[in-house]
């Protein structure tokens, strides 16, 4: 009995979540034309069994506590061979002190440590969860600033790496541009499938 579940809790499943959000309510945050249709292609391309494979959640244009609820459960309940995917699309902002914040609809420039979901709530998800192998997709503007709240995995790196912060291994992070920079798209480019 103890080694049918050992081998159903190894058992490798491919689950991809992907938040989206192109619209705003604060006026400072612009709309992201392109970001609706860059949704439809990639859930495609992820749900592909021959290319991905993943049973793929879209979170679409949804208040940062509704993100933030998903994305815990997202993470939640999986088994060490499962293999994560989470890609997230739309605003990248930095705070004063540079960690950075994903905005969702519900964000407020000037409230928004209350009203986006932040790369170390994100983080912590991801070091709770029992998978070992996650994928994180970064579409934003200093995604590069998703490193600073990276958790060593482990106590003894703690100790031997004062003051150091590091992916654990299986968990890599895709993202478009270094911590400081914007990103740019543009206009009349169209996502191309391959």
């Amino acid at each position: 009995m103890w080694c049918g579940r050992w081998i159903a809790a190894e058992a490798k499943r491919t689950i991809g979540i992907y938040r989206r959000t192109a619209n705003y309510l604060d006026p400072g945050l612009r709309a992201l034309r392109g970001a609706a249709a860059d949704a439809d292609a990639l859930r495609e391309v992820l749900a592909d069994p021959a290319v991905g494979g993943f049973d793929v959640t879209t979170v679409l244009d949804r208040p940062a506590h509704e993100v933030a609820e998903e994305l815990e459960g997202f993470f939640a309940d999986r088994m060490p061979g499962d293999l994560l995917l989470v890609h997230l699309s739309g605003h990248g902002i930095k705070n004063q002190t540079g960690e950075l914040h994903f905005a969702m609809t519900s964000t407020k420039l000037d409230r928004l440590a209350a009203s986006s979901v932040t790369a170390d709530f994100l983080n912590r998800q991801m070091g709770a969860s029992r998978a070992r192998s996650i994928i994180l997709c970064l579409d934003c503007c200093y995604a590069g600033a998703f490193d600073r709240g990276m958790v060593p995995p482990t106590a003894s790196w703690t100790a031997a790496m004062p003051g150091h912060r590091v992916r654990r291994p299986g968990r890599p992070v895709l993202r478009p541009r270094p911590s400081g920079h914007h990103c740019v798209r543009r206009v009349g480019v169209r996502v191309r499938r391959w």
